[in-house]
């Protein structure tokens, strides 16, 4: 039952003057129980970082039964109003450092030794890796620390013929 710090999401489900069963419950998990001043137990499930996240579950969450449900948020333990753990998450994530990754998706079945030397000369000190997108080999380059480096790069995988290159930000999160 305790909310970890920093910005947290939860699914307040149902609230009651006895304690729930886990049948109440209709398996939902982590639930947590607290007891409000006036003695009414109340119920909410889930640990959400980001409000995306939470929206994503509180149909299912509905459909379960629980058509009262609502999003709560907390900061640092504390319940706070909604709006303001949304604009703090807001504030948080432009704060976070950004980095950029390239993804290679080759004209052809994979690349072949010569194209992966240049891609590892020209990407020295960057992570290379081999990885699936709906069955197609593609090649994940990174992290950059600047959109700038990353195109670069990009512009220099296409021009190599070696395919085509898109760049993706990345937040680090602290």
């Amino acid at each position: 039952n305790t909310i970890p710090s920093g910005i947290i999401y939860q699914i307040q489900i149902f609230s009651s003057v006895t304690k729930a069963s886990e049948k109440n419950l209709k398996g939902l998990s982590p639930v947590f129980e607290t007891r409000t001043s006036n003695g009414r137990y109340t119920y909410r499930v889930g640990l959400f970082s980001s409000y995306s996240d939470v929206l994503s579950c509180v149909n299912t969450v509905k459909k379960a039964g629980f058509k009262g449900a609502f999003v709560v948020g907390y900061v640092d333990g504390k319940e706070i109003g909604l709006a303001k753990v949304r604009e703090l998450e807001k504030k948080r994530k432009a704060a976070e450092p950004k980095f950029f990754k390239v993804t290679i998706v080759p004209d052809i079945e994979a690349l072949d030794e010569v194209a992966m030397e240049g891609i590892i000369q020209q990407a020295a000190g960057k992570d290379v890796a081999r990885i699936d997108v709906d069955g197609v080999s593609c090649y994940s380059v990174g992290p950059f620390d600047k959109r700038e480096k990353a195109e670069e790069f990009a512009t220099f995988v296409t021009g190599m013929g070696y395919g085509k290159a898109s760049i993706t930000e990345v937040a680090i999160k602290k």
